[in-house]
């Protein structure tokens, strides 16, 4: 699997995350248009910042941890 930046990811990219899904996914992808005020601004700057979206804690992020990149 490629790296994913959660700050640029479709949510179809994200569900392909181990656990993650589809539904966790678009979360993520609401989550950071509503805190991102223009396309500039990064959201997630270290992979514990996903922990800010509801069902997804330390366990979930550590297991993706390997798979995400931010630039």
């Amino acid at each position: 699997m490629l790296k994913i930046n959660p700050n640029t990811a479709t949510w179809q990219q994200l569900a392909q995350l181990p656990g993650i899904g589809p539904q966790k996914a678009n979360d993520i992808v609401l989550y950071r248009k509503q805190m991102a005020k223009s396309e500039a601004v990064i959201v997630f700057k270290t992979p514990d910042d996903l922990t800010n979206i509801t069902g997804i804690g330390p366990k979930t992020v550590d297991g993706i941890r390997s798979f995400l990149v931010f630039e």
